[in-house]
């Protein structure tokens, strides 16, 4: 099923990480913008960002508590995305 707004035309797609139907205009179905899955909703997308800000800081922890910290975080995340 497809709506028009503004000219543009908004479809309803499958978020192929967690399965929710969620709305999306046609250019952002032909060009994602995050995500190596696809165009995910927004809920997916916030926690991948939140993931590859964990994975970036990981490196440069220098305290041991931290980086165990961060990377059951990291665990919690990956679960919750079914990586």
């Amino acid at each position: 099923m497809s709506i028009f707004n503004r000219g543009i035309e908004i479809k309803k797609v499958k978020c192929p990480v967690c399965g929710k139907m969620f709305e999306a205009s046609e250019r952002q179905i032909f060009v994602p913008r995050t995500g190596s899955q696809g165009l995910m909703c927004r809920d997916c997308t916030r926690l991948m960002q939140e993931l590859n800000e964990y994975k970036a800081r990981l490196p440069k922890e220098k305290n041991s508590g931290k980086i165990k910290k961060i990377s059951e975080i990291i665990k919690k995340l990956e679960k919750r995305l079914k990586i």
